[in-house]
């Protein structure tokens, strides 16, 4: 149960924000401090411009709220607001820290990242309810994810789902690094769930995920029965077109290969330059092993 105070803090935290970020606030900042000086001026004696100072005063609140509603609706984290939620909301340290954290992590200064959701981890695990500390390991996760560490990404995935962290892309996120670690079965298991899911986003990118497993495995026949489906059903195109080339190519069907390998850079693969050099390194590696296959004979 989130503690009163974290919700005081969120509340607060969240107004505090709305109110810095927009440039307009110094605006209405400008015109409170007229009024409060014609206050000073009117006890003074001097209440020519009262009346107007409290007009302005008017539009400056009625400004505010109304700057502070839009700004209310676009979350108050920068990065992932739609995974964070309400969680590390405020501008005490532990919410400092965890901005600063999030903000190096999305700038790929992963090991500071880290360091940053770690200490967070260890020095304020009195001071962060259930749902953030849900937050947290899924990020500590993603560092661990971006960095290969496959093994320590997996517990830290297991750990936010069982601080009740659910977002979609957490099973995608369970189901590669099961997939890195060679636990084939228990990724299939995953993904299979994610396809029986008709409104998870992500979806359509499980079977060119799957294709890629199979990849890594040089396993070409099951790869290009993933990515022949996710063809067939249009789903990540131009990834599918590059996968099956090179499962074609694993498969020794060179001229196949090569027109999906083509059809992938019509479609603007991710990264074409290094894709290219993946395809061409998997070609001739296949047709190096088939000349001294010929020379054996």
């Amino acid at each position: 149960m989130n503690k009163p105070e974290n919700r005081f803090q969120r509340f607060f935290g969240r107004l505090l924000k709305n109110y810095l970020d927009s440039v307009i606030y110094g605006s209405f900042c400008a015109v409170i401090l007229y009024f409060l000086c014609t206050l000073v001026f009117a006890f003074m004696g001097y209440k020519d411009y009262l009346g107007g100072a409290a007009l302005m005063l008017l539009f400056c609140i009625i400004g505010i709220f109304a700057a502070a509603f839009t700004h209310h609706r676009t979350g108050f984290h920068k990065y992932d607001p739609e995974i964070i939620g309400d969680c590390f909301v405020g501008y005490n340290k532990k919410c400092r820290l965890f901005s600063e954290s999030l903000s190096d992590l999305f700038n790929k200064r992963v090991n500071f990242a880290l360091n940053g959701f770690k200490t967070l981890e260890s020095d304020f695990a009195d001071r962060t309810d259930d749902r953030e500390k849900g937050v947290l390991a899924f990020y500590i996760g993603r560092c661990y994810d971006i960095m290969r560490y496959f093994p320590n990404a997996s517990r830290y995935y297991g750990i936010a789902e069982g601080y009740g962290f659910n977002d979609s892309v957490l099973p995608l996120l369970k189901a590669r690094c099961a997939a890195a670690l060679g636990d084939t079965d228990e990724a299939l298991r995953i993904y299979t769930g994610i396809l029986d899911e008709p409104d998870n986003p992500f979806r359509r990118i499980v079977r060119t995920d799957i294709g890629k497993m199979y990849l890594h495995k040089d396993d070409g026949e099951n790869a290009l029965k993933w990515y022949s489906e996710a063809i067939r059903l249009r789903e990540n195109y131009a990834e599918a077109m590059g996968g099956a080339a090179i499962a074609l190519t694993l498969q020794r069907r060179y001229m196949e290969a090569e027109e999906r390998y083509r059809s992938a850079l019509l479609n603007n693969i991710a990264d074409p330059v290094g894709y290219t050099s993946y395809y061409k390194s998997v070609l001739e590696a296949a047709k190096a092993e088939d000349e001294k296959a010929g020379e054996r004979k």
